[in-house]
């Protein structure tokens, strides 16, 4: 019994041709859009008709095309309401998450349906993207530079109030619930937080006083080990953002010259090892807290390192509201200044979140790091997307 297959994608329709006996051929265009990414790969819908030689039809709406990239895909613009109108192919990206938390688009063409303010630019499913706040035209070089903040940055900039007659804001209740209480309504819809249970729960948790809703919840997350996942979701138009477990690979990840990458390490050993941290009060009534580094990196109230080997910096916080905030903020800046090992590489194989521990190992001087990334920064140029990242931590 002979078999007519004719295969149609987006509108575009082709017939099938036998190659063997349970096997037929035919070549579509994809769209440019809409396109959905799951799993490291485009999927397009496809719609399959057959019909024998009897005129018996049978129709297929389920088959779905994958398409695989690689780890890094292309970068789609959408206005600002997350409507989608075209991929960015011919354009220079500068994109840092962890750090400045803004990016950089550089292109060669104007079309102001696409290049509107807050737009949004990404990449779907992951957390590289934000929105378009800030124009330059060059018309030297016939440029068009966009510029604006990445998810990550968006949430640095709303502060958030305690409530009236209160000092600070007081929550409790699962993390992901929690998260969602510290988003409010600041970003309209944006962002959302799914209705997944971290089985984490926090009781009367004291958020600090005009902290930024960024600051807030990594504050929230390091006290549980955990991190903040942000993602692109294209389906809904929106930021997921929700609670994960910190991911180690620093056992089936750790790079070194053995895998064939350009890295750097740096051990910086000098590092201040005693801080003198300066309260509230004037003269012999100030409150006064030292902080002295650990042998193994850790803080506490021993003096460890003396003579040459001591390096003392005072830490001005007068407007500290407790001695138990003058200590919390003053070993947050120690670790800041004391001595910490830094690697930085670019890796095609995966890509890495904020949070996650990688391990590193540099053979001409011995020195290993297993330290979570702390920054992203994304690059494009001619075609090509590199991402470098970047570890920091005490010794």
């Amino acid at each position: 019994m002979a078999l007519k297959l004719q295969a149609a994608l987006n509108g575009n329709e082709t017939v099938l041709q036998s190659e063997s006996s349970n096997t037929y051929s035919g070549e579509l265009s994809a769209p440019v859009l809409p396109v959905k990414y799951r799993n490291g790969a485009r999927e397009y819908p496809l719609s399959v008709v057959a019909e024998d030689d009897a005129g018996n039809i049978s129709r297929n709406n389920s088959t779905i095309i994958s398409i695989v990239n690689p780890v890094h895909f292309d970068f789609i613009i959408s206005d600002s309401a997350g409507n989608e109108i075209s991929y960015l192919d011919n354009m220079e990206m500068d994109l840092d998450v962890g750090d400045t938390n803004d990016f950089e688009a550089v292109v060669n063409f104007w079309d102001n349906k696409m290049f509107s303010y807050n737009n949004r630019i990404y990449i779907p499913e992951t957390e590289y993207g934000g929105i378009i706040g800030d124009r330059e035209i060059i018309t030297k070089n016939s440029e068009i530079v966009l510029r604006g903040y990445t998810w990550r940055g968006l949430l640095s900039t709303k502060v958030i109030l305690p409530p009236k007659d209160s000092t600070n804001l007081i929550l409790s209740g699962e993390i992901n619930a929690v998260i969602r209480m510290l988003i409010g309504d600041y970003f309209g819809n944006l962002f959302y937080v799914p209705d997944e249970d971290t089985q984490k729960s926090v009781s009367n948790y004291s958020v600090d006083r005009f902290t930024d809703v960024a600051s807030a919840i990594y504050k929230l997350l390091d006290s549980i080990s955990m991190r903040l996942n942000i993602r692109y979701d294209q389906d809904k138009k929106a930021v997921e953002l929700k609670a994960v477990d910190v991911l180690d690979y620093s056992e089936e990840l750790e790079y070194s010259q053995d895998s064939k990458l350009d890295f750097d390490i740096r051990d910086c050993r000098n590092g201040v090892n005693h801080l003198i941290c300066g309260g509230s009060g004037q003269g012999l009534e100030r409150e006064i807290i030292h902080l002295y580094v650990q042998q193994d990196g850790s803080i506490g109230d021993t003096q460890y390192y003396f003579g040459l080997d001591e390096n003392a910096q005072f830490y001005d916080y007068a407007n500290a509201e407790s001695k138990e905030k003058l200590r919390e903020d003053g070993e947050n800046r120690l670790k800041e200044l004391q001595n910490y090992k830094k690697m930085s590489l670019s890796v095609d194989d995966v890509d890495l979140e904020i949070g996650d521990i990688v391990g590193g190992r540099e053979y001409i001087t011995g020195t290993v790091v297993k330290k979570p990334v702390t920054n992203k920064i994304l690059q494009k140029k001619d075609g090509t997307i590199s991402i470098e990242y970047k570890l920091k931590g005490e010794q």
